[in-house]
């Protein structure tokens, strides 16, 4: 099978065996650049992320904290197993357990 590619224009998924020289460089050249730019994006997603938990985040002091680490450790969710609210509850648990602190995260909004 012989592909005939225009030199200026190569397709991503092209089958480097049947690519020029030149071609394989604008290949590599297109996917680094597009490489660049999710690196870019994946930054700025994160960077939102950081932001929005600095912003609406709430300490809890070691009282409330172990109430809530009780509650979860005694009490069932009553959700349906296949209910998103099921699965925040059973997330919620596992973060309860976690020895940082700072990893929980409480949404309590969205499972109530």
């Amino acid at each position: 099978m012989f592909y005939n590619y225009d030199e200026s224009f190569v397709k991503k998924n092209a089958p480097n065996k049947f690519l020029s020289r030149q071609q394989l460089e604008l290949k590599v050249t297109s996917i680094q650049r597009e490489r660049k730019s999710l690196l870019q994006s994946r930054v700025r997603l994160e960077n939102k992320i950081s932001e929005f938990i600095r912003k609406e985040s709430q300490k809890v002091d070691k009282e409330t904290d172990n109430i809530i680490k009780e509650v979860l450790e005694k009490n069932d969710s009553g959700f349906d197993e296949d209910s998103p609210k099921y699965l925040l509850w059973e997330q919620q648990k596992l973060m309860a357990k976690q020895k940082k602190k700072s990893s929980m995260r409480l949404l309590i909004k969205l499972v109530l």
